[in-house]
């Protein structure tokens, strides 16, 4: 009688834990930072995905640190000083083996008729640490980045007039010249006063730039894909006489030498 009554009060113990037991909504995509592995049932678009970074870890001229506004020693003879660097960096890329990584994001661009376009941008202004570019599922072994310096042709001031400030693709103040985006802005001053300043807007510019692994990152779904660079600016200056050559000659030499600032760090 008594093990009978225990078998009893056992099932009716079990029947109550079943019976408080309800299902639990998560999300149940592996390769979202917010995978739920106790979750019972998938929710409804509460998945959150790893975030693709850029950080730039260091910024130089040689050995030194790049500061702006500070004075920049090419020899005891000549120097000068970056007052303004404001650029844009856009459809950056991430390879692994054959694949690129899928970007999850993008915006409508709205004008006469939509356009949706990659939320591939970033406005870089001074010497910022980094930029968030947009949200991919992925695991596996990274091989090589690219990006372009610049932004793509298919965007204009007339196109984004309905942007909320604050989007990256928003009008920046000061970097829009005789109506259009300035990809790319540099004030040096040359000599001792201000109105040596030499200005230098490249609304046009727009180059690739690719970068391969030497020890290639392994990356595990749900995780930030974090990008370290180095950016060595005397790479834009380099062998540039600013007391002798005209500003045409200035300009294709930056032009040329911008690009190859960037260095990953491994």
């Amino acid at each position: 009688m008594n093990k009978i009554l225990g078998i009893a009060v056992v099932n009716l113990f079990i029947l109550h834990i079943f019976s408080c037991y309800s299902n639990e909504e998560g999300c149940l995509d592996r390769y979202a930072s917010n995978y739920s592995v106790s979750a019972d049932n998938p929710c409804d678009a509460c998945c959150t995905y790893p975030i693709v970074k850029m950080q730039f870890s260091e910024r130089k001229i040689g050995e030194n640190n790049m500061v702006l506004n500070d004075t920049i020693t090419v020899d005891s003879m000549s120097f000068f000083k970056v007052t303004k660097l404001k650029y844009y960096l856009s459809n950056l890329k991430i390879y692994s083996a054959d694949a690129v990584i899928s970007n999850l994001d993008s915006i409508e661009i709205i004008d006469n008729e939509p356009i949706k376009i990659e939320n591939n941008f970033a406005y870089i202004d001074g010497l910022r640490s980094g930029a968030d570019f947009y949200h991919t599922k992925f695991d596996g072994v990274i091989d090589s980045i690219s990006f372009w310096v610049g932004l793509d042709p298919v965007i204009s001031v007339e196109q984004t007039t309905k942007l909320k400030s604050g989007d990256v693709l928003y009008p920046p103040s000061g970097n829009i010249v005789n109506g259009n985006y300035c990809n790319l802005s540099i004030d040096v001053v040359v000599g001792t006063t201000i109105a040596d300043t030499l200005r230098f807007n490249l609304c046009d510019y727009k180059i690739k730039s690719t970068l391969t692994f030497i020890n290639k990152p392994s990356i595990s779904e749900g995780v930030n894909i974090n990008i370290s660079l180095k950016q060595n600016f005397e790479s834009v200056f380099k062998d540039i006489d600013f007391y002798t050559v005209d500003s045409i000659q200035l300009i294709h030499a930056i032009e040329e030498n911008f690009v190859n600032i960037f260095e990953l760090l491994e």
